[in-house]
């Protein structure tokens, strides 16, 4: 929160310590430096985010900003975003970055906490490709890790398109051969190719690595989503 003066300009930012609400004034607010915060960056379409731990956006201007991720968001530090906001109300310029730098931060919200099925048209999805390429994701499948929990997408850039894909463990508790399976048959499962077992269950490969959103029994004649597959199971 923040408290300004009858002009509208801001005096201090209000944080709550202990059930108490505090108030720091703007100008004694330390300035966080972007190049001591790790960058907000995909490797090998594996995003991993801390909470609690600040991070580095650098938009297609060249300029790097100061972001946040907690329990339930990722932000603009606040303390960054009302100083830029001062400067431009002091300089009359408008930073065009800070559009950028939310819908950065609203697409990484929605990445770690498991969104289902994000869907962008028109601008919107021009938008989503400037930010996925920001990010350094590639389009096809791609794992975000947030603590203890991993999630794992596939993104279609041609139509601009992110999908929550189920993880496999939901296919290790269905019994294939009650469901009229074979022992020895193969699944397709986002990439992994897996056997029915002599138990019924399926058995997965030593090494996971998602390479496809779909899902599909080499028995039956055509690919299934996993949604078409949970209903059949």
């Amino acid at each position: 929160m923040s408290v300004s003066s009858g002009n509208g300009e801001v005096k201090s930012l209000g944080f709550i310590y202990n059930g108490v609400v505090q108030h720091i004034p703007l100008y004694a607010m330390p300035k966080i430096d972007p190049a001591t915060c790790p960058e907000i960056k995909a490797y090998n379409n594996h995003l991993s985010i801390s909470d609690r731990s600040y991070y580095s956006y650098k938009a297609t201007s060249g300029k790097s900003y100061v972001c946040v991720s907690s329990d339930r968001s990722f932000q603009h530090a606040p303390s960054e975003a009302e100083r830029i906001r001062e400067e431009e109300k002091t300089s009359g310029k408008c930073c065009t970055d800070l559009k950028e730098v939310g819908g950065i931060c609203n697409l990484v919200t929605c990445l770690k906490s498991g969104y289902g099925t994000l869907y962008n048209n028109g601008d919107n999805a021009k938008n989503l490709k400037i930010y996925m390429d920001r990010l350094g994701i590639k389009p096809g499948v791609f794992t975000v890790e947030n603590g203890e929990q991993e999630f794992i997408y596939h993104y279609d850039k041609n139509h601009g398109k992110i999908r929550l894909l189920c993880k496999p463990h939901r296919f290790l508790t269905t019994n294939y051969v009650e469901k009229g399976y074979s022992v020895g048959d193969k699944a397709y499962i986002y990439g992994l190719e897996c056997t029915v077992g002599e138990d019924g269950f399926l058995i997965f490969p030593q090494k996971i690595e998602y390479t496809d959103y779909r899902c599909k029994f080499f028995k039956d004649s055509a690919e299934k989503t996993w949604d078409e597959l949970s209903h059949a199971t």
